[in-house]
Parts: structure tokens; C-alpha cells; sequence
């Protein structure tokens, strides 16, 4: 298999990331990034960038023929974020439309059989969400899904996007890998952050959370579970690479302990409030502290089962992951 990596998305939150474990693994990494995107965090890892944009018709034949130049026939799809203030047109064109124009791409590669492998990275948000804690055995696997569409802007695109991918994969046959992290964790790169960047800076002013929970992945060690994929995945198979499922109460509990000892462990740490499902909702409907969506998905539950990707892909994720993680993010946020 050839060592080179064209990844789309290469500045983001997870894209960096995996540019980074590949590049330490030998590989020789490349990436697409878009007009005044800061790339400093990332420059040291990439061979060679190439600036375009997926919803520009233009750039998509720059970049098929700057892949065809260096003969890169593995691509990293890790592009999109879904703002839980966009609208859903806004959040459906810089989303949906963006992960079309690069399998249509994919799909004129395979047809000149200059294409040997996709990973694409989904979320597991598109299995949809439980609306009270689950038993174990309830847990989202890549053979359960809860989606129900209109619930959340977020849910609906994550499953246009993750679904159009599929259908790619099965109509044309193409080589497609699609991993679905948790909810990633780690301290921001660049301009590259996540939600729980922020939801840890409000836990840590003292903010009450929601009563939902998610599975908190390292981002690092998602990293890694993206690399596993490229080197192992199997042809059309999908893999959940989670974390440790919490609730948000649980969740803030941990950041709230971390930041205790590590800057006051002589004094009481603040309490953990959590405001419940019903008084969330009305909040969010009233647009008071938090908006619809945040409150439809932060009192939900994403709990998952990884077992797939940990017996095919020898994924690891455990709970020193964690706190390697938000130790990291307490470093940059706390005193």
C-alpha cells in the first residue's frame, strides 16, 4: 500500500490530528485546505497543501489533477461542522454539499482506477439519539441506530452526509471506509476547536450542564482509530470509535476534579448543577441561555459500543485516555 495521504479537512480539529499520527508513522501526508485557513498548527506534518474548496467546480478538477500529479490513491475525508446555530439550508450546503463534490470525485478517480481507498469520517450522531440513559446492552453499535429525522439539525445532516457516502459506496463500488468518532475531547489547535472546548470552559466558570451524555473520545486516540481504518478497515464496513460513555453530570464532575487538584486541592471545588430534560427544552424553545438544538442534543444520549473497531481494528480508547485529554485542555484553559 502506498504511503501517501490526501486529507480533506487537514486543519480541523480531527483532520490536524490525523495528520499528525500519520506523518509520525511514516506516512506522507497531504492536504486540501481552503483560502486563509490558518495551517501553522499542521504545516510540519504535510508534504504539500493544495488551496481549494469543495463547493467551488473549479477546484474539484485542480484537485483531481493534483492527486493524479503525486500519485495519491488514498483520500481522508474529514471535512464539516455543523454550527448549532446554523439553519439547516446553511448547515446542508457547507455539509451535504461539500461530502457530494468529493465523492463525485472519488467516483471519477475509481473509474480510472486511480483510487485505492477512502476513509470517511462520519459521527455517530447519525444513529440518532436515546432520550433516557440506556442499559448497556441498548448502546448504539454500527448495526443499531435510533435516528429519527427532524430531531436535530445536527443528527439529520451527520446521517445525509454518512447515508449519500454509503449509497457512493454501493452504486459505483467504491473503497470506502467510513469510521464514526464520539464526542472528541482534547485541547483546540490553531483555530481548529469543538463543542466541548467550549462546554468545558463553561463547566469550569461554573455553568450548570444538561442532563444528557455522550461517549468522550480522545481526539488523539480517534486520530489514531482513523489511521487503523486506513490500514485495516474493511471495504464498506463502518466503525464506531468511542470513548467512555458519561452523562454531562458525570462529565463535569471529572473536569471540575482535574482542575481542583491541580489549582486548589485545599479548597471545596464548586458543586455540579444540572438543569433536567422538560427545563431544557422550555429553555431552548424560549432561546434563554442555550438554543433548541443545544438543548434537544445536550438532553439526549449518545452512549455506543466500539467492540467492532477494537476486534478489527485494534482500537484503544480507556479512561487515562480521558484525562490525558482534558488535563491537556485544563492546561490551556485553566490558571
Amino acid at each position: 500500500m502506498s504511503s501517501k495521504i490526501f486529507i480533506a479537512g487537514i486543519t480541523g480539529f480531527l483532520g490536524s490530528r490525523t495528520a499528525k499520527i500519520l506523518h509520525a508513522h511514516g506516512y506522507e501526508v497531504y492536504g486540501m485546505v481552503r483560502s486563509g485557513s490558518q495551517t501553522d498548527h499542521v504545516q510540519k506534518y504535510i508534504r504539500e497543501t493544495l488551496t481549494a474548496d469543495l463547493l467551488i467546480q473549479e477546484d474539484l478538477s485542480r484537485i483531481k489533477q493534483f492527486l493524479l500529479k503525486h500519485e495519491i490513491f488514498q483520500l481522508i475525508f474529514a471535512v464539516g461542522s455543523v454550527n448549532y446555530h446554523h439553519d439547516y439550508e446553511t448547515a446542508r450546503k457547507h455539509n451535504v454539499q461539500t461530502a457530494l463534490n468529493f465523492m463525485q470525485l472519488a467516483e471519477e478517480l475509481h473509474t480510472q482506477r486511480k483510487l485505492h481507498k477512502i476513509v470517511g469520517v462520519g459521527s455517530v450522531a447519525a444513529r440518532g439519539f436515546m432520550l433516557s440513559k440506556p442499559a448497556p446492552a441498548q448502546y448504539l453499535t454500527e448495526s443499531v441506530s435510533h435516528f429519527q429525522p427532524t430531531r436535530s439539525i445536527y443528527c439529520d445532516i451527520k446521517y445525509e452526509i454518512q447515508q449519500l457516502m454509503t449509497v457512493y459506496c454501493q452504486r459505483s463500488l467504491l473503497p470506502l471506509v467510513m469510521v464514526e468518532p464520539g464526542s472528541l475531547v482534547g485541547p483546540p489547535t490553531g483555530r481548529a476547536t469543538s463543542t466541548n472546548v467550549g462546554l468545558v470552559e463553561k463547566i469550569l466558570k461554573g455553568f450548570p450542564v444538561l442532563a444528557g451524555g455522550v461517549s468522550y473520545a480522545s481526539v488523539e486516540r480517534v486520530a489514531e482509530g482513523v489511521m487503523l481504518a486506513l490500514e485495516k478497515g474493511r471495504i464498506g464496513e463502518t466503525y464506531i470509535l468511542g470513548g467512555e460513555n458519561l452523562t454531562m453530570t458525570a462529565f463535569a464532575k471529572l473536569i471540575r476534579q482535574l482542575q481542583h487538584e491541580r489549582v486548589s486541592p485545599d479548597k471545596h471545588s464548586l458543586p455540579v448543577l444540572t438543569i433536567p430534560r422538560v427545563a431544557a427544552l422550555i429553555l431552548g424553545k424560549l432561546k434563554l441561555v442555550i438554543n433548541p438544538q443545544q438543548a434537544v442534543m445536550g438532553s439526549a444520549f449518545h452512549f455506543v459500543n466500539d467492540t467492532k473497531a477494537r476486534q478489527e481494528l485494534g482500537y484503544h480508547h480507556d479512561h487515562e485516555d480521558l484525562i490525558q485529554a482534558l488535563q491537556e485542555m485544563l492546561a490551556v484553559d485553566g490558571p
